[in-house]
């Protein structure tokens, strides 16, 4: 891209659409904050600015941040497709089968797909 950066504030276009913002600058704020979202009947966004490059604890954590599945976009609807399989293909056995079962009969996988699927697992 070419010009200036143009920052962005998230917690001023939550609000600018309805959305109740509740800043957290700290775990205390979090836990309140969170505590007045899961009581409140209104949108609400816990903002929580983070730094890219620190100070940040040393861990590995992982966002799992899902395809959207409402989407005409054939891209969108494929990389959705895919995330499900993915997803369905962690945990132990009987959680991957009942996890394949749903994106059966969500008509995620066909009956062939299904079939092929579950005797993958029963034979690991």
């Amino acid at each position: 891209m070419d010009g200036e950066h143009v920052p962005f504030d998230l917690a001023a276009n939550a609000a600018s659409w309805g959305a109740d913002v509740l800043r957290c600058a700290t775990i205390a704020d979090f836990r309140a904050n969170y505590a007045a979202a899961a009581a409140s009947d209104h949108t609400t966004v816990l903002y929580i600015e983070t730094d890219l490059y620190g100070p940040n604890p040393p861990g590995s954590a992982w966002w799992d941040v899902p395809v959207s599945q409402v989407s005409d976009l054939q891209s969108t609807q494929t990389a959705y497709t895919e995330y499900v399989r993915e997803q369905a293909s962690t945990g132990t056995v009987p959680d991957q089968l009942e996890k394949l079962a749903k994106l059966h009969d969500d008509g995620k996988l066909t009956d062939e797909e299904f079939a092929a699927q579950k005797a993958k697992l029963l034979a690991s």
